[in-house]
């Protein structure tokens, strides 16, 4: 046995068995499974280039279609704006030439010069007469057009002169600023120019953006560019005529055009050129064709991807099926065979197939099985030598490597808390809060101070420590006590926060904010207290600063409020007399001719009465004092009652009136009625304006009920207004600004219809007052109707009082200001002469006006003669107090600014005189004032109405009725004898 098992082993170490190495599989190249994998991943790949080719070419047509469409609307937006530029310098330019020679010649700096502020985009106007002769001319630089010896042989005077538009090529002055002269023809053959600041247009243009790479420029018919966000463009003088890119532009100046071509930077884009109406100018957008085609290009990318992936699943389920039918098969054989043949006696090859590949594997086990028998006995031999070698080398690792985790743990340590101490000083130094700590046991000796105090308050942290009176002593005088009482509470409410001043070393006092708090030792027991201090005087002056502006602000709404109102009673007051004086000439003996003159006198002081009272409820509307009076009141009254007022109009207009409210709409309902008709004659009256004939129709239909809904606040409704006309319309663009103060659809110089252009504004906010909305759906030529709800309540019980069947007064005045010879025709009609009361003949009724100036006076005087009333003046309060004590009478105008006693003043004094007697007599405010809270102040003055000028007769004439109804004109005879 041992011979034979010497020789066994002498013959395996002497290479008998010596294992040869065959080169893996895998290794190779070319084998048959790379092959096959192969040719399916060529046709895959030929299959994927068709898909893309195909996707490529439909994705570029839909690029190219999509942006042409944005890009289209992006350049006429942007034409807009440079057309806004045009329009603001030329409008500037037609006021100029709006103004009277003789005006301009008289005043023409100062008017000039704010011309030139308010328009910065102009350098130099001129106006100058047909022979060339300058009549006024301003300027910011140095005068060029004005300046110029040649004027007659200049272009754009000539062509201003002719009656075009002229502008010309871009040009710098001397102090190197482009410009362009524009000139326009003026009235009376006179000549307007200007040149414009093209430094303007180039931040305009500058500030046009689209896309990603979108920009825009402008060029003229010459290709000469004149705004360009690479400003050397300009200044070189650059154009864009005779290259052959640009030929498609300059062939389609006078059209939009649209496509592919290179810029001046020789990038290729996708362009856009859009004509400038009013101007021999064309804005020029550019896109860069990589932007254009980046939806393109990540398509591909996407759908490459996709393809690949399907490519990839495809090779994978094929290499997977050859894999386990032949190549996995082989290659557990080649893996077995070459373990085998490394000495792996123990491995046999796991083949389960009866086919050649298996008995080649069975031939492989078996000599793997008889080698395996022969060395068993020299494996076992070796195994044991090995064992123990690998224990004792084991032990020596687990030591070393015990020592090495123990030296790490304490360098990690020791480095972290390196680390924290460095952070936490970096954030104490760089930290604009000083952080500090005292000891309470130490009497709240400071026992840390951060070194950032030094820089904070020029102090450094050792003075603060060594020194327990230095706080206290730095504070400021007049916060020291109050500081040390707040301190002296932090005890009890465990943290307290201070502000006072504190006096650094730069001789300043600094206002801080000390926050502190309470710290126990973990048991209860309180050790220390823990602050931080912040200079917050930064904060402090932003805080006065706010509170000085605020000051301001309220003085200026003080003031602006002050204004309107001396503006409306210096107004009023000489329109009074026009409108007095024309209504009694209008009742007088007078020719057709002169009865129209004096309704055109009428008309036109009423229409500027109108401009006042829009002016008026603007500015109290901007100042938030108006307020709704709530009352009931019925819908159908309301918008019967307006249509009476304004039929009159719609008459003259050969427009007819239709109204209807929806019978679902309560009878009476809780709201603000004056308000409501307020916002319906501003917009009737506006369809009649505006409509020239055909019919105006007004309907009111109930959009929400509450109570249907069961709501919790179940008297709510939601009303809804409408007013349709087919007038003129509004183009859709100019539906947004509508709303917007003095903003009018046709703002041209040519238009039509006049107004303030605040109608529209006033009666926006009142229904949004009324917790409603409105808006306008209309088109040119095809109407407008103009819509708005209001939030309303269902009166539960019926009002008692008979519902109004006519206008109130303030109703009634707009109404008399629309038609001064048509108030309410189916109520009053004015006789030819107006007619006293009817009164004891015996007895004539004498009236004390008191008023101060000399027109207003004369206009009363024949007002209260017409009514056949007998009337003394008193010139100012102090002598109507006079008179008074010393002579009865039935009744008082009274104004209220006079000089020397003002009215509130005059009608205290009378009802002072009146207090013994017993007496009480009727006091009229007849004012200019018409703010909010005029009536108010007059009642509560002692007066017993109040009537605002303008004052009409039939006016007058009621309130003079009601009041003298009620007063014993025999008791006053007896008191005057």
């Amino acid at each position: 046995m041992m011979k034979s098992g010497s020789v066994s082993l002498n013959l395996f170490h002497k290479g008998a068995w010596r294992k040869k190495v065959y080169p893996p599989m895998v290794g190779r190249i070319w084998t048959l499974r790379n092959k096959l994998l192969m040719a399916m991943g060529v046709v895959l790949l030929i299959s994927l280039m068709i898909v893309g080719a195909v996707v490529s070419v439909y994705g570029t047509a839909s690029e190219e279609d999509a942006w042409h469409d944005r890009q289209m609307a992006d350049a006429r937006q942007s034409a807009l704006v440079v057309e806004t530029f045009i329009e603001k310098s030329r409008s500037a330019l037609l006021l100029f030439g709006l103004l009277d020679r003789d005006d301009l010649v008289n005043d023409h700096h100062n008017y000039l010069d704010n011309l030139l502020k308010q328009h910065p985009s102009l350098l130099e106007v001129v106006r100058l007469d047909p022979e060339g002769n300058v009549i006024a001319a301003a300027t910011t630089d140095a005068n060029v057009l004005s300046g110029a010896f040649t004027v007659l042989q200049s272009n754009w005077f000539q062509t201003a002169r002719s009656g075009d538009t002229y502008f010309g090529n871009i040009q710098f002055s001397a102090q190197n600023s482009p410009y362009v002269t524009m000139a326009l023809p003026g009235p009376k053959g006179d000549v307007l120019a200007a040149r414009l600041k093209m430094e303007l247009l180039w931040q305009i243009v500058g500030e046009i953006k689209f896309a990603r790479t979108g920009k825009a420029y402008v060029i003229d018919r010459d290709g000469r560019i004149l705004a360009h966000t690479v400003e050397g463009n300009v200044e070189a003088y650059k154009t864009v005529n005779g290259r052959p890119e640009y030929a498609a532009i300059m062939q389609a100046a006078d059209q939009i055009w649209y496509g592919p071509y290179t810029n001046l930077s020789g990038r290729p884009v996708f362009g856009s050129s859009v004509p400038l109406a009013d101007a021999n100018w064309i804005l020029v957008t550019e896109v860069d064709r990589d932007e254009v085609f980046a939806g393109r290009n990540s398509t591909l990318v996407t759908l490459g991807g996709g393809m690949l992936l399907f490519a990839i699943m495809v090779m994978v389920v094929s290499a997977s099926v050859l894999q386990r039918t032949i190549f996995s098969p082989l290659t557990t054989l080649q893996a077995g065979t070459t373990r085998i043949g490394e000495g792996d006696l123990d491995h046999r090859i796991p083949l389960l197939h009866h086919d050649e590949i298996g008995e080649v594997a069975t031939a492989f086990n078996q000599m793997a099985g008889r080698l395996q028998g022969r060395n068993q006995e020299i494996q076992a031999r070796s195994t044991a030598l090995a064992a123990e070698v690998a224990q004792r080398q084991n032990a020596e690792q687990a030591l070393l490597q015990a020592n090495e985790e123990l030296e790490s743990k304490v360098l990690d340590r020791t480095e972290a808390l390196r680390e924290i101490q460095e952070r936490l000083e970096h954030l104490m130094t760089s930290s604009t809060a000083i952080i500090y700590s005292s000891n309470i046991s130490m009497g709240y000796r400071l026992t840390y101070m951060s070194a950032n105090v030094l820089a904070l308050t020029g102090y450094s942290a050792e003075e603060y420590i060594q020194s327990p009176d230095f706080w206290q002593q730095h504070v400021h005088p007049e916060e020291r006590e109050r500081a040390l009482a707040e301190g002296a509470t932090l005890m009890e409410k465990g943290q307290q926060v201070r502000e006072y001043r504190f006096l650094c070393k730069d001789g300043e006092y600094h206002w801080m904010r000390d926050a502190a708090r309470v710290i126990d030792n973990g048991d209860g027991k309180e050790v220390e207290i823990i602050g931080t201090w912040i200079d917050i005087t930064d904060l402090k002056l932003a805080e006065e600063e706010l509170k000085l502006a605020r000051d301001q602000a309220l003085q200026a709404s003080r003031l602006k409020s002050q204004f309107v109102a001396n503006m409306s009673h210096e107004i009023r007051t000489p329109m009074n007399g026009i409108l007095g004086m024309a209504e009694l000439l209008s009742l007088s003996s007078i020719s057709d001719e002169q009865a129209e003159w004096i309704d055109t006198i009428h008309t036109s002081a009423t229409a500027l009465v109108t401009v006042i009272n829009d002016i008026l409820d603007f500015s109290k509307i901007e100042a938030d004092k108006v307020e709704l009076e709530f009352s009931d009141f019925s819908i159908q009254s309301t918008v019967d009652a307006v249509a009476d007022l304004l039929a009159v109009r719609a008459f003259e207009k050969q427009t007819s009136l239709i109204s209807f409210v929806a019978p679902a709409i309560p009878a009476m309902v809780h709201g603000d009625p004056t308000r409501l008709r307020q916002v319906l004659i501003n917009l009737i009256g506006n369809a009649i304006k505006f409509s020239n004939h055909g019919e105006v129709d007004i309907r009111a239909s109930l959009v929400e009920d509450h109570h249907e809904k069961g709501a919790s606040d179940s008297n709510k409704i939601v009303v809804r207004f409408s007013i349709s006309d087919n007038g003129i319309g509004i183009a859709p663009e100019d539906h947004a600004r509508l709303f917007e103060p003095f903003v009018q659809a046709d703002g041209s110089n040519s238009r039509q219809h006049g107004g303030t252009g605040l109608g529209l504004t006033i009666s926006k906010r009142l229904v949004e007052l009324m917790g409603g909305t409105i808006g306008v759906e209309s088109g040119l030529n095809q109407g407008s109707t103009f819509w708005f709800t209001v939030e309303l309540e269902r009166c539960t019980v019926a009002s008692a009082a008979p519902e109004m069947a006519h206008l109130d007064a303030a109703s009634l005045e707009i109404g008399s200001l629309l038609h001064p010879r048509a108030v309410v025709t189916s109520e009053f009609t004015p006789p030819s002469e107006p007619s006293a009361l009817d009164v004891n003949p015996q007895v004539v009724p004498q009236i004390l006006l008191v008023e101060d100036n000399l027109v207003n006076q004369k206009v009363a005087l024949q007002q209260l003669k017409k009514f056949g009333y007998a009337a003394q003046i008193a010139n100012d309060g102090q002598e109507a107090v006079e008179m008074v004590s010393k002579q009865a009478y039935c009744l008082i105008l009274m104004d209220c600014q006079m000089p020397r006693m003002d009215g509130f003043e005059a009608t205290s004094a009378i009802r002072q005189l009146e207090a013994d007697s017993g007496r009480h007599t009727p006091i009229i405010a007849m004012t200019a004032n018409a703010m909010e809270g005029e009536r108010e102040l007059c009642l509560d003055a002692g007066m017993d109405d109040y009537v605002p000028k303008p004052v009409r007769l039939e006016q007058l004439r009621e309130v003079l009725g009601r009041w003298i109804a009620v007063v014993d004109l025999a008791a006053i005879d007896l008191a005057k004898q």
